[in-house]
């Protein structure tokens, strides 16, 4: 247990084990959520405390979306840094004095900045919640019948369905101040609130006028459905070697066709946190020896083996093994590099391997199709382990996901360990406890401010690493006080669930923007201030 700012006790007891999931679990016989999906067992500066006050702070924050930026061209690039001629689309460059950056269709230097989840509101997971809220709408009348859900998810390609219903708060809110013409509203409230203040980017999970004619934002995207195969070798990890995988990579291609020409799109992720990074010290060929699978992965390592070392003699020598024959590695074999150390060498580099076929083949199918966006990676979800940089040539960019105050440690690990490309931070934020919700996530700070403090700090030092090209908060959206389809409930929104902006972090936001690209280009230190952190809440 992390240290508290507060003193906790923690008092366990009628608890057991089981392997099967409780029918029921016991919530409150009470009202928790008011009539705008706001907590009601906190008050805080700016809830709404009725419909006639939403409506009159909705109105305030309609406006023309332009950034406030004269040098800024449309695409939220410096115009007065033109790198390079224009390809139509959004590109790499690289410059003499070893800095990467990337560059909009018109070639000018571009720094990507802005949220995850554009979209009108989170989700609401209400199932078993109902009785916990003042109001809900009858989930069969026309009005609101949109804004309700039911469906399942399956959190990794390991684990079971999860079935759940959701709703949206913020949608329902804008829909009762506006009727029919809620979203067009909210497109608007969105576009201002975002580029007044020089946001110049939708992150991933983008939901604000993409693809559709009216973009206004440049934004990127993570292609669904990274390929699979029907066996797996550790948690979502493919059997690569198989020719399966390379078939579901062309299918999972395709999907690029209808957004191949799309000039906003700066580029698409392959996929987000692949889930086996998260062990530390991961070699894949240990858990291809120890799945008892007869998989492509086995016998491609097997071909290895016999390749470098020709008889089972000289394998065993220089194992220290005493295996009968090769097809003994045919049978699962419990930690090969723990139980014969002199074999991690060769697992690392067949690992390794692994890891490029695992990158390779579906980049290699999506730029077949796409020939213009930039494949932005795999958004790693921790930079530790240098393995997992294998395959980084065919990326366009590097993207990682990091939940520290500083990004340097991470950024300075990924170009240490060789990568010379771009690296874009996909994820990253905290929250407070101050405003309405009970959890910080993944960081805390203490309060509002502080939050502004932590955007400065970390986008200024990721626009002053040489390789820093971009960095996107998560998210756009404060979550849902009874939790989305997971349970996270966190305070990580640039805006609340009445729409309303965190002015705190958003005069940050500006801030940080005003001195943007002379921070990229050296011209200007970073923001050096740190926040006041808090341990993290986390559900």
């Amino acid at each position: 247990m992390e240290r508290s700012f507060h003193e906790v006790r923690v008092r366990l007891e009628n608890f057991f084990l089981t392997d099967d999931k409780p029918e029921e679990f016991p919530v409150p016989g009470k009202k928790l959520v008011d009539e705008f999906g706001q907590w009601k067992g906190k008050e805080w500066p700016g809830k709404i405390q009725s419909l006639d006050e939403l409506a009159k702070k909705l109105k305030v924050i309609e406006g023309e979306a332009r950034y406030p930026f004269a040098e800024w061209n449309r695409w939220g690039g410096d115009s007065a840094r033109k790198l390079t001629e224009g390809t139509g689309y959004f590109a790499t460059f690289k410059s003499e004095d070893g800095r990467w950056h990337l560059v909009d269709p018109e070639g000018c230097d571009y720094f990507s900045l802005g949220p995850c989840g554009t979209n009108p509101g989170d989700q609401c997971r209400i199932d078993g919640f109902e009785q916990n809220c003042d109001w809900l709408p009858d989930m069969q009348d026309p009005e609101y019948k949109e804004f309700y859900r039911e469906g399942s998810r399956r959190r990794t390609a390991y684990m079971p369905l999860d079935h759940y219903k959701i709703t949206n708060f913020t949608a329902m809110n804008l829909k009762k101040v506006y009727g029919d013409q809620w979203r067009g509203k909210w497109e608007n409230i969105a576009h201002h609130i975002l580029m007044k203040n020089g946001i110049n980017s939708q992150g991933n999970f983008p939901g604000l006028c993409v693809n559709n004619g009216r973009s206004k934002l440049p934004y990127v995207r993570e292609l669904p459905g990274f390929p699979a195969t029907n066996t797996l070798i550790f948690r979502d990890f493919p059997d690569v070697l198989s020719p399966e995988y390379s078939e579901q990579s062309e299918q999972y291609a395709r999907q690029l066709a209808d957004w191949a020409d799309d000039v906003w799109l700066i580029g698409y992720f392959l996929r987000n946190e692949p889930e086996f990074n998260f062990v530390e010290g991961l070699l894949i060929a240990d858990e291809v020896l120890h799945n008892p699978a007869r998989t492509y992965c086995r016998q491609g390592l097997i071909s290895f083996l016999r390749d470098k070392y020709g008889t089972i003699e000289a394998l065993n020598q220089a194992w220290d093994a005493g295996f009968a024959g090769f097809e003994a590695l045919e049978q699962p074999l419990d930690c090969c590099s723990r139980t014969y150390p002199a074999s991690k060498f060769d697992l690392q580099q067949f690992s390794i391997h692994l890891i490029r076929e695992y990158i390779r083949i579906p980049s290699l199918a999506c730029k077949a199709v796409d020939k213009h966006h930039l494949n932005l990676g795999l958004r790693w979800s921790k930079a530790y382990n240098p393995d997992m940089m294998a395959g980084w040539e065919y990326f366009d960019v590097f993207s990682i996901n990091c939940y520290d105050f500083d990004p340097s440690k991470d950024m300075d690990f990924v170009k240490n360990a060789g990568v010379d490309l771009p690296i874009l931070l996909g994820e990253y934020h905290c929250g407070a406890l101050d405003r309405g919700l009970p959890a910080t996530g993944l960081k805390g700070v203490t309060d509002q401010k502080e939050r502004g403090v932590m955007w400065r700090h970390f986008v200024e030092k990721v626009a002053a690493h040489p390789y820093g090209v971009g960095a996107h908060w998560f998210q756009f959206n404060d979550q849902f006080c009874l939790g989305r389809y997971d349970g996270e409930n966190y305070q990580i929104g640039m805006v609340d669930i009445c729409m309303q902006p965190y002015e705190e972090l958003m005069d940050a936001v500006y801030e940080t923007s005003k001195v943007l690209y002379k921070v990229k280009n050296g011209e200007m230190e970073p923001y050096a201030r740190y926040p006041v952190a808090i341990p993290m809440i986390g559900y």
